[in-house]
């Protein structure tokens, strides 16, 4: 059992801020998440739960930074949105990816006995996989 479920809820002055329901770009928005505690009563806020979880969200400047991140993506205002990695970027991106997955890499991380296993259960994998090819042996995507 979690050990935060059994904890009472923390006493708090903050105020319920509740976040805006409303959809701006036109698109549905699902209303049930899953949770039984914001399904049952759909006014249920970011602050009531995490009130009730003991979260690090359990501050106001969260709440209004939620609402912010809330509307921009609503109104397909995302910073990044139409913007791409510089060339720059992609190759540092690169240089660290070099040597991952490496058997090296593998031991490592887990071990000798343990790296080596695992390295070579990915090359079985990898060799094993159905890839789907053209005539001409490229690969086709879907």
């Amino acid at each position: 059992m979690n050990a935060l479920a059994t904890l009472p809820p923390p006493e708090s002055s903050l105020p319920i801020v509740p976040y805006p329901l409303e959809n701006t770009s036109g698109k549905t928005q699902p209303t049930d998440t899953g949770n039984p505690l914001t399904s049952a009563t759909p006014d249920f806020t970011l602050a009531q739960e995490s009130q009730t979880n003991s979260s690090p969200w359990n501050t106001e400047e969260a709440q209004l930074f939620v609402q912010k991140m809330r509307k921009l993506n609503l109104e397909g205002q995302n910073p990044t949105r139409g913007k791409q990695h510089s060339v720059e970027a992609i190759e540092k991106q690169k240089a660290a990816a070099k040597g991952r997955y490496s058997l090296q890499w593998f031991i490592d991380r887990h071990g000798l006995q343990e790296g080596t296993k695992k390295y070579e259960e990915r090359q079985t994998f990898l060799k094993n996989r159905n890839l789907k090819k053209d005539d001409k042996g490229r690969f086709i995507t879907e």
